[in-house]
């Protein structure tokens, strides 16, 4: 049967405006069971899939594959994409958060970017970070952009989880930054898509598991270098050179108090510290009118990259750890495991055709073996008298030869 891709397979429940997919299986058989389950059931072309809003019907034939159909048949929906993969982002926030509440994490509020009022599909799925978990992102698009750009950016300074679908080049900028990649796949499970995820080694290998069947850690950077600061700590700094004695205005400017408590934590190493005062600056440096600070601005910014910079070490990275269900210690990979191969038994030598089976030979060379050791393996000295004789042959030689030369 040749499946025609252009007729909608997916739609959310109970309204345009739901979170909730489904998809209508193509096969006759698959399709009535379908259509069992969800008796009561409403069907909507939802406008998270790119559609229009309008209610859909099941119909399922006998010669054609099943699929929703809009109720009107004047229906001007401009949706681009109906296939199955169509609502694999919806699908995949809701298994998501599934496995985030089977890990004991709060679940949250997915955010989904993508060209929707177009008739498009979803370009990223993002979860946002809870306290001290990361970002999680689950990439859609197929190149680097300027928004991907951008987040890149944000990355280096808070924790991301970003799984890749078909992204070559963000995989290697992630593995040249992280190490390694993170990836997902979405596969097909009855009426569910549910999630898979791997991890890419910088040697291009990817290993798969279900997410149910892993944890997302985050291992800590490595401790930064020294401190490299500005040459010299900013001082008092006179508010101009028309100043006159009897004033009201001040004669000199002091820095902000937040320059020397940022300096103060860089040197001692107090990185929860460094942290609040990096990001209290930063505010500063954005909404504030302070004479402390805008006279200072130069040097402000100069303490703030230093304090980034060393800040991006202790970023952690978010790492996947494959386990067995109920182990909490990680699995190797398929690539990793040694793989035996068992060596078969030699058994009696296979009797010639149309005779009996010979008998064994006996081992000659164990016997030789067995004799050879009772004899030194030195070669024989020659004994004195023989060397004496060899000694006065030569020596007559030698003086006949001298005769003859003479």
């Amino acid at each position: 049967m040749t499946y025609d891709h252009r007729l909608v397979q997916t739609a959310t429940l109970s309204g345009p405006r739901s979170h909730d997919p489904v998809f209508l299986p193509m096969e006759r058989h698959l399709a009535e069971e379908f259509k069992d389950h969800h008796q009561d059931a409403t069907f909507w072309c939802g406008g998270l899939l790119g559609g229009c809003g309008g209610r859909l019907g099941i119909k399922i034939y006998w010669e054609k594959v099943a699929h929703f159909a809009h109720y009107s048949s004047t229906n001007g929906c401009t949706r681009q994409h109906g296939g199955i993969e169509s609502a694999d982002h919806l699908f995949a926030g809701k298994h998501v958060n599934r496995w985030l509440d089977a890990h004991g994490l709060p679940q949250r509020e997915a955010l989904f970017e993508g060209d929707f009022a177009e008739g498009g599909t979803c370009h990223r799925l993002t979860l946002p970070a809870t306290g001290e978990d990361p970002t999680i992102l689950f990439e859609f698009t197929t190149r680097v952009g300027p928004t991907v750009q951008r987040l890149l950016a944000q990355g280096r300074d808070r924790p991301q989880a970003w799984f890749v679908r078909n992204n070559t080049d963000l995989v290697r900028r992630l593995i040249r930054s992280h190490g390694h990649g993170l990836r997902f796949r979405m596969r097909t499970d009855r009426f569910e898509r549910r999630v898979d995820v791997g991890n890419t080694s910088p040697d291009g290998h990817t290993w798969w598991r279900p997410i149910e069947d892993c944890s997302l850690e985050m291992k800590q950077g490595a401790a930064p270098p020294p401190v490299a600061f500005p040459e010299e700590e900013p001082g008092p700094r006179p508010v101009s050179n028309s100043w006159q004695p009897g004033s009201k205005a001040p004669k000199e400017v002091l820095p902000h108090p937040l320059l020397a408590r940022l300096r103060k934590a860089l040197e001692d190493r107090d990185w929860s510290a460094t942290r609040l005062f990096t990001e209290r600056l930063r505010q500063l440096l954005k909404n504030t009118s302070d004479i402390g600070i805008t006279h200072f601005r130069q040097e402000a910014e100069e303490l703030l990259t230093v304090s980034r910079q060393t800040l991006r070490h202790l970023i952690p990275k978010a790492t996947l750890i494959a386990c067995a269900p109920g182990q909490a210690h990680s699995t190797p990979a398929p690539h990793e495991r040694p793989v035996v191969v068992p060596v078969p038994r030699q058994g009696p030598p296979t009797p010639k055709a149309g005779g009996t089976p010979s008998r064994p030979r006996k081992n000659k060379e164990r016997k030789r073996r067995t004799y050879s050791t009772s004899t030194s393996s030195v070669p024989a000295q020659p004994s004195e008298p023989t060397s004496k004789v060899d000694a006065n042959a030569l020596l007559k030689l030698q003086a006949r030869f001298n005769t003859r030369r003479t």
